[in-house]
């Protein structure tokens, strides 16, 4: 899906002029609600890191939130837990051993624009396997099938409180966003078959770190 003729195509159905900051701004965020209202699997993605001498990860660009992480050395793998700063600044210096134990705790912070991760004890060359909800930059990184849906969001920042249709708008994309998640967590399900018992109860899911 091209950005520049979908933004068209919303300005043609409002008769409203392609460049008009309403729509853009509309699809903006059209887009963003969609995309944070459930885990699509779109925004899943998955990627290997080391930490350094301060046992410091850099997350990927497009990192927008953790959904799993795990040590991946075959002899004492196990799940970490993701914190944001300000838990793991207070957590962190009252628990009485983190040496050797799992789950292992991981700081998440921004430092100048770029995710880290800052794992407690700091551990240097740890290698991290990290499934992560990605940040969807462009409207070519949805799959087609979520069309209706992101119509219904982009409609629905469109009507105003008292307009006429603003009722109506809200019960679409609830309307969309459950037959659409219907299907896409039938992907999930297969996702969560891939774990074995004792993975699942120490998997870390996305709803526990988001709400929505």
């Amino acid at each position: 899906m091209d950005n520049d003729a979908f933004v068209n195509y919303i300005a043609k159905l409002y008769a409203l002029k392609p460049g008009n900051d309403l729509v853009t701004g509309a699809v903006n965020m059209g887009v963003a609600s969609f995309c944070s209202a459930r885990p699509w699997t779109f925004t899943k993605a998955e990627v290997t890191l080391t930490t350094d001498s301060d046992g410091i990860v850099e997350f990927p660009d497009d990192f927008d939130g953790v959904i799993s992480m795990r040590e991946r050395d075959s002899s004492s793998g196990g799940w970490i837990h993701a914190w944001p700063e300000e838990k793991f600044d207070y957590e962190v210096p009252r628990l009485d051993n983190l040496s050797g134990s799992y789950p292992k705790v991981c700081k998440l912070y921004n430092d100048n624009n770029t995710m880290r991760g800052q794992m407690a004890p700091p551990v240097d060359s740890m290698v991290i396997y990290v499934t992560y909800k990605r940040r969807i930059n462009t409207l070519s990184e949805i799959s087609d099938k979520f069309i209706p849906g992101l119509l219904a969001y982009i409609h629905a920042v469109i009507q105003k409180p008292g307009d006429p249709g603003y009722m109506a708008a809200q019960e679409a994309v609830d309307l969309w966003v459950k037959k659409l998640w219907k299907q896409d967590r039938k992907v999930w399900a297969r996702i969560f078959r891939e774990f074995d018992d004792a993975d699942l109860r120490r998997f870390i899911p996305w709803w526990g770190v988001w709400n929505w």
